[in-house]
């Protein structure tokens, strides 16, 4: 009975959002991942402590793509957008052991990749002219290597130069579930440098 009544409503209020929606295109994000973990000093069933200074778990980098729905009210300056994205993500790391005695330890190493699709929704308010800034929130499931859900919150500052709209922004990650053994209570933030083409208007 719920799932009609929401179909019911969403049926209903199309043509209010048709109503608002001033275009829609196809939108690009690139970035880098900046990742805050803690490392123990010991990992248990190695007697040696970690050499922390020569350990590290770091973004290589990140894309995004995705559709976007751009909703403005005729004449306000708030604007609301809608992005329905795929992305992917790599990071590497490494671990490397003090010597015990006479005893040296290698280092353990890696890459991890992450596979994700989110929802992101934003208010944006337009300064003058083509400069605008907004906020808002990007719930993902990320699905491989690591699977967790986040829902990261971002601000961003654009520019619409008509054809095109360029933004630079900064997401922080909420969710601590990004485990990769033996870095604990991992959180991922990034930033990104977005480049929207709108195919259609109003």
């Amino acid at each position: 009975m719920r799932k009609i009544l929401l179909l019911l409503f969403l049926l209903a209020s199309f043509p209010m959002w048709a109503q608002v929606i001033k275009n829609s295109g196809i939108i690009i994000n690139a970035g880098k991942e900046k990742i805050s973990s803690n490392l123990p000093y010991s990992i248990e069933g190695v007697a040696t402590p970690v050499d922390m200074d020569n350990s590290y778990l770091k973004g290589k980098f990140s894309m995004e793509l995705g559709y976007r729905f751009r909703l403005q009210p005729k004449q306000s300056r708030f604007f609301y957008d809608i992005d329905l994205l795929g992305g992917y993500t790599k990071s590497e790391y490494a671990v490397n052991f003090k010597s015990f005695g006479n005893t040296q330890y290698g280092e353990r190493s890696g890459t991890n990749d992450l596979l994700s699709f989110s929802l992101a929704g934003s208010v944006n308010f337009n300064i003058f002219r083509g400069l605008n800034v907004g906020l808002g929130v990007q719930p993902t499931a990320y699905i491989w290597d690591t699977r967790f859900f986040d829902i990261p919150v971002f601000a961003k500052v654009s520019y619409d130069l008509k054809y095109v709209e360029l933004a630079f922004s900064y997401k922080c990650g909420l969710s601590k579930e990004y485990k990769i053994s033996p870095f604990k209570s991992s959180r991922l933030s990034q930033w990104q440098f977005s480049v929207y083409v709108p195919l259609w208007k109003r």
